[in-house]
Parts: structure tokens; sequence; C-alpha cells
């Protein structure tokens, strides 16, 4: 019983062998062989990258100019007068600098700048009096040749509201000059830096110090502003308030002549003798004596008016000196403030200052060039690297024969390049009328590594199939008879294929008997073998047509006769059978043979087929089981393998076990 050549499997639409290293893991080696492989690739990815990348960096490109004010948030409490301010400072939080960031980059102190320098007249910030270029300057050179060949004429004009129009122009320099302005706090620091982004250097440096000098102004304005605005309202308030002061030590004089006052002491006196007269009343009273009564109780009620009364007026004037007085310290604290508020109007100074000025820059900021092509560079080789890797990830053909051979565990023998040519006549005049050719030497080193893999072994009967048709196994197959029949022995190719019969597309007046006439015993080898001629050094066996089954034919064992009678006759028989995955004829005759030579087209034939194709013939053993890459494109071959590598497959010398 034969051995399986192979323990093979399907894995995740991969074909693999059991003991094989799990292919999800990725070989660094196999990835940087193919990178290599697809070095041109790389090479030409990398080229377009750079090539762009010039051309956009010195070609389209447009170079602009940036400069950078430094400014200092001053949060120190410097007071030039011993006065409290009326404005405080600023404060030195986050949110105070995340603010003042903001202030910077505001539209309002952008449209300070457009107002002061006139870039509204100004076509590097005013893009409707810059010139068009790239491709809209194309679409206008378009436009007005079609205008001119059809005779198109001008829309009317469109007279617009001058106001409007000028506030949008406004608007539109305005958000222009905001976006070429970016303003940095440094990190743990009081330090701003506002830059400026510009095609024209000096512009960039004048519009960033602008920009600083206006916020300086517009600080020192707020707090002048702020100071003038308190010292209105302090001045109306003094004098409101100095009108009340008057008018309160107008009611406290006008009550003074107004009113005959007691001193205090005579009122106490009064109260005094009333106390006393009213015991002298009740003592009298008590002891019955009513003499003098009358007079005293009218001397008593005169005496109580006189202190009830003296009583009111000292409380009513008591009232007006505490208005007085109340009246008198807010006239003084306002006036007190006023006084401050004017003191500190012609000494206000910012909460910032210019630490650097912008100057001009002498070199363009953007674009960085180097950069430029760097990057380029570096995505161009990536981009090609991955394409690489890609077109491998999706490639289901063999590329190289390590590749075949690390795949199925069998040995492969070579080769074999695409013939030149086209159509099967001419394919053979070429084997034949060159025998020093790239063809002629594969086919060479194949028949060399079929005579010296096992050395010993008798090896007489070579089948010859393919997994599929059309994957030159036929080509490979005649080529391998005759350079066989060059040697000097004794060749026979067999054309196995019955079912589609292409010898006659070789052998023009091919004979119609052939291999069926002698399995059915209606002819001798005599009568239908055509002996070499033409140059070709092999004798030809066609096949013929058969109506029925060839299966059923072939597994009468009349096949199996039939190539015994014909090793007594020939040193070599190449036997061209058909594809392994289309019938089951080839699995019949290759029982018969000694060697199989299996043939995968070079970056075609997939790796499932192969693996069906093995599975196909697993009784016969591995040791009798031989591969070889059809129709290679040489130069790609050696793209692959590397130029040694290509060459030894070309002599015979790269068999690999």
């Amino acid at each position: 019983m034969h051995h399986k050549p192979l323990d093979h499997m399907m894995r995740d639409g991969r074909l693999a062998r059991v003991g094989e290293a799990d292919p999800t893991i990725v070989d660094l080696f196999v990835v940087a062989r193919q990178l290599w492989r697809g070095k041109w690739i790389i090479a030409a990815s990398t080229l377009i990258a750079v090539a762009l990348g010039g051309y956009y960096a010195f070609g389209l490109a447009q170079e602009t100019y940036r400069s950078t004010a430094t400014i200092v948030l001053d949060t120190r409490e410097e007071m030039v007068v011993d006065l409290q301010s009326v404005v405080g400072r600023l404060g030195a939080g986050e949110t105070q600098l995340n603010t003042e960031v903001e202030v910077l980059q505001s539209r309002g102190l952008a449209a300070q700048v457009v107002d002061q320098l006139d870039l509204i007249n100004d076509p590097v910030f005013n893009g409707r009096l810059a010139p068009p270029t790239g491709l809209a300057a194309f679409e206008g050179q378009v436009r007005n040749l079609f205008d001119g060949l059809f005779g198109q004429e001008d829309a009317p004009l469109v007279m617009e509201d001058t106001g409007e129009m000028n506030a949008q122009i406004r608007f539109d320099v305005t958000r222009s000059l905001m976006q070429k302005v970016t303003v940095r706090n440094v990190p743990t620091t009081y330090l701003f830096h506002v830059t400026v982004e510009s095609s024209d250097p000096r512009k960039s440096a004048l519009v960033a110090n602008t920009l600083v000098e206006l916020y300086i102004r517009d600080q020192i304005q707020t707090k002048f502003n702020a100071t003038e605005q308190a010292t209105d309202w302090l001045s109306g308030r003094v004098a409101e308030l100095g009108s009340e002061l008057a008018a309160a030590e107008q009611a406290v004089a006008d009550f003074n002549t107004s009113k005959t006052l007691v001193s205090t002491a005579t009122l106490a006196a009064q109260e005094t003798h009333l106390k006393e007269l009213r015991a002298t009343i009740a003592a009298q009273e008590d002891r019955g004596i009513s003499n003098d009564l009358t007079a005293l109780k009218a001397e008593e009620a005169r005496l109580a008016r006189a202190v009830q009364r003296g009583g009111e007026d000292q409380l009513e004037v008591q009232q007006l000196a505490r208005e007085v007085q109340a009246v008198r310290v807010l006239y003084e604290y306002f006036l007190g403030r006023l006084k401050e508020a004017t003191a500190q109007q012609g000494i206000q100074r910012a909460d910032s200052r210019i630490l650097s000025p912008a100057i001009t820059p002498s070199h363009p900021a953007s674009p960085q060039k180097a950069r430029i092509l760097a990057l380029c560079l570096t995505f161009g080789v990536i981009l090609g690297s991955a394409l690489v890797l890609v077109r491998g990830l999706f490639s289901r053909g063999f590329s190289t024969p390590h590749d075949l051979a690390a795949a199925t565990g069998l040995r492969v023998f070579g080769a074999v390049p695409k013939i030149p040519v086209k159509g099967r006549a001419r394919v053979l005049r070429y084997l034949l009328d060159r025998p020093t050719s790239a063809v002629a030497e594969a086919v060479r080193g194949l028949r060399t590594s079929i005579e010296f893999t096992a050395p010993g072994a008798f090896v007489q009967v070579i089948g010859v199939t393919s997994a599929h048709p059309d994957e030159g196994k036929t080509t490979a197959a005649l080529a391998l008879a005759h350079s066989f029949g060059a040697l000097g022995r004794r060749v026979l190719y067999i054309e196995g294929d019955l079912r589609r019969r292409v010898l006659g597309e070789y052998f023009p007046h091919m004979r119609e008997r052939g291999l069926v006439a002698l399995l059915e015993g209606n002819a001798t080898p005599e009568d239908v073998i055509v002996k070499a001629h033409n140059g070709f050094a092999a004798d030809l066996l066609p096949g013929d047509a058969y109506h029925g089954s060839p299966a059923d034919l072939l597994a009468m064992r009349r096949f199996g006769e039939l190539i015994d009678d014909l090793r007594r006759r020939y040193d070599i028989i190449i036997l061209d059978t058909p594809p392994l995955l289309a019938v089951p004829d080839a699995r019949i005759m290759l029982q018969d043979v000694d060697r199989v030579l299996l043939g995968v087209e070079w970056s075609r034939t997939n790796k499932e087929a192969v693996a069906e194709a093995l599975e196909r013939i697993d009784d016969i053993p591995p040791s009798s089981i031989g591969l070889f890459l059809s129709r290679i494109n040489p130069k790609k071959m050696r793209a692959y393998a590397g130029r040694r590598g290509y060459d030894n497959w070309m002599t015979g010398k790269g068999i690999v076990r």
C-alpha cells in the first residue's frame, strides 16, 4: 500500500502541511523577501510621491512668511500716586489669560487693524484684488476663449448697494486677517506670542506690530473711558450731595432762628422744679390743705408745657444735626473719590506691554520643502510597501519554486519560461530552431533534475499532468521528449488526453488513428506511432477519437499492458495526461508511470487547485512526484528569486526537496 505524498490540508483558504508553522504568524524573513521582490513597485511609488511633493513644494505652494510679536501681561500693582485706583488691574488666573487670548484674536481688534492699515485695498488680504492663479486662472482663460469663439456678450452689471458691498468686503477682509493671526500663551508664563502669516514678509511684521499696539492702546483707552465715566458720575453725585448738605444746614439755621431754644441746663432745672412742685401739690392734698392749690396747679401746668416744648425742640434740633452730619460724610467721601479719579485720568497705563516687536522675516515659513519631500518619501515607501504586501496577500499563485516546495513539501524540478510566440505550431518550431534559448536550457535543466533526483532508481515512464487545462503542460511534455531524444535515446511521446487531442496543432497532418486503436486491439504500435521527423527527436503516439468514456477504456487494464509493451521498445516514454481536476483519466494513467510531473502555471494556478490535484493522486508515493513551474516570466522571476536563483533553476541546480 502506497503512502500519501504529503499530509496537507486547507487552512483558512491556504495550502498548508501538517506540522507546518501556523500561517497566521508573520514571518519577517518572508515579508522582507516579498518587499524585496516588489522593490521596483516601492521605488516607483516613492518616486511618484516625491515628484508630486516636489511639484507642490516648488511649483504650486505659495510661500508665506511668519512674523511674531511678544507681549507680556503685567500684573504688578505700581501706583503713580498714593491713591486708591478707580479702575482695578487685571488678574493673573488661567481664565483671565484665556480671555486675553480671545481678545487678541477678536474680530473687533482685527477690524481696527484693517481700518488703520487700509487692508481693504491690499490684495494680500483682499482676495477680490488678487489676480487668479492655478485652477481659477485656467478656468478664466477657458471662459474667455469660449466667449471669444461664440461671441457671448458680457452679462449685464447688477448694481449693488455701496454701503452693503463695502460692509461685506470689510467683513471678508477682517475674516481673512483673522485666519492669518495666531495667538499663543506660553505655558506657566504671562507671555503671549502673536504671529501673523502672510505672503509679504514686510506686511506680516507690520500687521503683527499694529495688532499688539492697538491691543495695548485699547487697554489704555478702556481704562481712560472707565475713569472718565467714573469722574462724570462722581461729579454729579458730589454736586447732588453738596446741595443736600446746604439744604440740611439751612434747615438747622432756620430752625434756630424760628425757635427760642433753652439750654440743656435750663431744661434740666425746669424739669427738677416741676418735680418739686408736683411733690408739694401731692403733700398738701394728703393733709387736706386747699389754700393755694389752684395757683400751684396752674404753675405746674405752665411749667409742664414749657418742659415738653423745650424737649421737643431739643429732639428736632438733634435730628437736623444728624442729617447734616450724614450728608456731610457722604459728600466728603465722594468728593475725595472725585479728586482721586481726576488725578488718575492722565496717568492710566496698560495691563500689557510689548516685550519684543515683530521683525521682517528673511526666510519663508512655508512651504517647508525639506519636510514635504521627507514626508512624501516616507509616504511613498509606505504606500509602495503596502501595495506589495496587499498584492502578495491576495495572490493565490506561486511566484517561486521555493514557495511551491514550501507549500507542498514535494520536490520542484525546474521552471520553464513562457515561449514568446503564439500558436502551437510556432511554439514547436521555436523549440527546434533555438536549441540554445532560455526555454531549451530550462527544459534541459528539468531533464537533468529528473535523472539525478533518485540515484539508482530506474525512471523510464514519465507522466506529465496539471491541475487545470492550458497551463503549458503539453508544450513542456513535448519539449522534454525532444530534449531526451537529443541525447540519442529512444523516446516516445504519448498524447494521453483523448478528449482535447491538440497534438495535431503542433504537427499538422497527424494520423487519425492512435492510442484508442491500440487499446481496442485494432492496430499495432507500428501502425500508429509516428517516427521522429522534421527535426523532432522523439516518436509520437497521437490520441484518436473515442465516442465513449476514455476513463472506462483506460480502466480495462489494456493501458497498463500497452505501457509494458512500449517499455521494451523505448528508453523514455513521456505520457501527456489530461488535467487532474478536469477528468478522472489522468488518475488511471498515472498508476503505470515511474515519475509524475505536475505542472503549475507561474503566478496563476492557485494553491487550492494544487492541493486538490495532489489529493487526486494521493496513492502515489511522494518520492515519485515532482513539480515544475510553467510559463514563467524570466524578468519577473529574477525579481522574485534573484538572478542567481533563477539561473540555478535554468540549469537544473535549483531542486527544492
